[in-house]
């Protein structure tokens, strides 16, 4: 059962790193699926696995500890199911951490990657409005087009219409500029066509559709009914622009009161940026949500949209400790009652309080460590396969937080360990002769 469930979890994981659509759902969706059918297969299978992983992963450990380390070893493997129930509450908690980690380092190492390699510019003039219209008006971007320093300037619109029957996100750009200061990379077709009745079109989004350069299709607006737009050109990223684009003069013709929701500046060479930057800021003063922003504050900025994702990522850390020393406890206390009388013949051959308590320290070693590896691979492989699922939705980079991760899993490790200090103390100290004699 569990290697039929992990098969079928490692399909859909195949399937949403390849970008694969499936019956109408996302490659992000069937990626979800696939890593919710391995977590389980690894659950189901974890008792199989739980008793060679604890053999090899306390193998140093007579060498290190002698007779200690030997029985705290063959305690671990003695009940692979314990071992494996209590590793798995590791492995799930921490495991969900360390995909946070890694979505998170792979979404703000794309975003550098946007700005320091594919945006020409060296200033955003922000409206604060989001992607949903309301921007400046057009008399902002010619005034700073106009301004002394400035070597080129364009601004992005966003607003919606109906796109073959379905609401989509449309930008608009003037394509005698906005090119030159953000590399869309072209698939096919010319972007500078984008005229009256001109669209750009995101190539995935063409090829699920069905489309080419040259195609028509009907583009439905608020504003001015139904009109008949023909593909242009096929971009090979959405980052910016969105998965639909059009020409500022097909964009100001039917969504006139849109405005532009960002503009892109160059400064010209030999130009100060602390001039013209005060120029912009002087020119957007009348719009008191507006922002000028250099690359560093463009990613900044851009970055803060994704902080609620380390508080979650505190939060699941937490609880993921939390369950954890409880399961270690609850787990070990069970031991030491099983095993009541047998502790009680060790110290009766001649085992000291200290090495019976050691014992049981370092079977919960063994116990942490194998949950934590196993957190550590499924944590960074499904954050690599959440990453190539959504590489079309920008997600460029793939990133391993190394500093976070050690960080994280030693943080645990130790909080685990802490929670074996109680357990370990009522080991070592049960009566021998009662212990002997219990039945």
């Amino acid at each position: 059962l569990g290697l039929a469930v992990l098969a079928l979890g490692g399909v859909g994981l195949g399937l949403g790193v390849a970008g694969t659509e499936l019956a109408g759902y996302s490659p992000i969706m069937i990626s979800g699926a696939g890593i919710f059918l391995v977590f389980l297969a690894l659950v189901i299978l974890g008792p199989i696995a739980a008793r060679p992983a604890a053999t090899v992963l306390g193998s140093p450990l007579p060498v290190l500890r002698g007779v200690v380390g030997r029985l705290a070893q063959q305690n671990a493997v003695r009940n692979p199911k314990r071992t494996s129930s209590t590793g798995a509450a590791l492995m799930i908690g921490l495991g969900i951490v360390s995909l946070f980690l890694v979505v998170n380092a792979s979404v703000r190492s794309s975003i550098d990657d946007v700005v320091d390699n594919r945006f020409t510019g060296d200033f955003v003039v922000d409206s604060g409005t989001g992607f949903q219209g309301g921007g400046f008006e057009g008399p902002v971007a010619d005034q700073v087009n106009d301004q002394p320093g400035v070597d080129a300037a364009s601004g992005v619109r966003f607003g919606l219409a109906e796109i073959d029957g379905e609401v989509q996100g449309v930008g608009g750009v003037d394509p005698d500029t906005a090119f030159d200061l953000f590399d869309i990379g072209v698939a096919a077709g010319d972007p500078s066509a984008l005229d009256e009745d001109g669209l750009a079109v995101f190539e995935s989004t063409a090829e699920s559709e069905g489309w080419s350069v040259g195609d028509t299709v009907p583009v439905a607006f608020a504003e001015t009914g139904e009109q008949r737009f023909t593909i242009e050109a096929l971009l090979e990223t959405q980052d910016l622009t969105g998965a639909f684009l059009m020409g500022k003069e097909a964009f100001d013709a039917n969504l006139p009161d849109a405005g532009d929701n960002q503009i892109w500046v160059r400064l010209a060479e030999g130009a100060s940026a602390e001039e013209v930057g005060a120029a912009l800021e002087r020119i957007v003063a009348g719009y008191p949500s507006a922002e000028v922003q250099d690359l560093e504050e463009i990613k900044s900025a851009t970055k803060a949209i994704f902080d609620p994702i380390l508080l979650v990522v505190n939060v699941l850390l937490a609880l993921t400790i939390l369950i954890a020393m409880i399961g270690i406890v609850n787990t070990l206390i069970l031991s030491v009652i099983e095993r009541t009388r047998e502790i009680g013949l060790t110290r009766a051959v001649g085992a000291t309080r200290s090495q019976i308590r050691a014992t049981i320290r370092w079977e919960a070693f063994i116990i942490a460590v194998f949950g934590l590896v196993a957190a550590l691979a499924v944590g960074v492989f499904f954050g690599w396969a959440i990453v190539s699922a959504l590489a079309e939705q920008g997600l460029s980079e793939f990133r391993v937080p190394v500093a976070q991760l050690v960080g994280v899993t030693i943080l645990t490790a130790l909080l685990t360990l802490l929670a074996a200090v109680l357990p370990a103390v009522w080991a070592g100290r049960r009566q021998i002769l009662a212990a002997i004699a219990l039945e």
